[in-house]
């Protein structure tokens, strides 16, 4: 039974032949007391996503093993640190109206334990792929970074 707090109404007869006014009310009354719901959500891939009524959006990728990689020298040789390649997370789920805020993070070094490393992003003002980033780190090694992402923004 729906919440008695929110006022809503059960009055549905249980037949096959629904009416779908009783639901599109009870959607009514919810938007009228200003929440902001998730209006669409679930996977696409890697990714997870949710939409809200208000036009906010999230979606992310929890854990990601990227491949083994090599390190170089990064910035100039008094730098002392060393970085990746460029890696990305590809394509969000979603299409956003303006670049959304994205958070990379360095989980840890699947080949060396105790790994202080940190992300490096590069810029981009794509609405709908990730940004390109490196895993800088002041050991000159061979690595294989975890890492997760999350995004969130405005769909419209």
């Amino acid at each position: 039974m729906p919440s008695k707090n929110l006022g809503l109404k059960n009055d549905i007869d249980p037949s096959d032949y629904l009416d779908p006014g009783v639901f599109n009310a009870n959607a009514n009354l919810i938007d009228t007391l200003g929440f902001d719901y998730i209006v669409e959500g679930g996977y696409n891939g890697e990714w997870w996503f949710r939409k809200w009524k208000s036009g906010r959006a999230e979606c992310g990728i929890d854990s990601k093993q990227f491949g083994q990689v090599s390190l170089h020298g990064w910035g100039t040789s008094e730098s002392g640190l060393y970085a990746t390649s460029q890696f990305n997370f590809g394509a969000y789920p979603i299409t956003f109206s303006k670049r959304p805020h994205t958070n990379i993070m360095f989980e840890q070094d699947s080949s060396n334990a105790f790994r202080g490393s940190m992300v490096v992003m590069f810029n981009n003002n794509s609405t709908t792929a990730s940004p390109s980033f490196e895993i800088v780190d002041p050991l000159n090694v061979v690595m294989k970074p975890l890492c997760s992402i999350f995004v969130a923004g405005r769909y419209k």
